[in-house]
């Protein structure tokens, strides 16, 4: 349904790597794809881009500069992306936090943003204990 609603063909390969993001809060690389399905690595990359363009997955960089994706809690386009995301260095789970405030997109004025990818990473909760 979710490809449907997004007005793509569903094919094997899309409905495995989506697969892996449904019900999981979490966050994957394509490294990670890689090691979950037994897709080759420019396949899993099309679908991570494919989804990631319509708003299915969110993209982010995390701090070694690699690319990670969750599923979208809304969909929205990327100048509508106005939340940051938590996301532990060690379970990789994240979670989406609040909005940001409306004044703080205000001080951009009349700046066109074109990517907003904000990301906190740390260690979560349940495994500092």
């Amino acid at each position: 349904d979710i490809l449907k609603t997004h007005q793509l063909r569903v094919t094997p390969n899309r409905l495995a790597v989506l697969a892996v993001f449904l019900g999981q809060d979490r966050a994957y690389s394509l490294a990670d794809m890689e090691g979950l399905l037994p897709i080759d690595r420019s396949t899993i990359f099309r679908c991570l881009q494919t989804f990631s363009e319509s708003d299915i997955l969110e993209r982010f960089n995390d701090a070694t500069g690699n690319y990670i994706y969750t599923m979208a809690q809304e969909h929205h386009h990327c100048t509508e992306q106005s939340h940051l995301h938590f996301k532990c260095n060690q379970c990789h789970s994240t979670i989406s936090l609040p909005h940001l405030p409306a004044e703080y997109l205000a001080k951009l004025g009349k700046h066109k943003m074109e990517t907003l990818s904000l990301l906190i990473e740390g260690t979560c909760q349940d495994c500092q204990g």
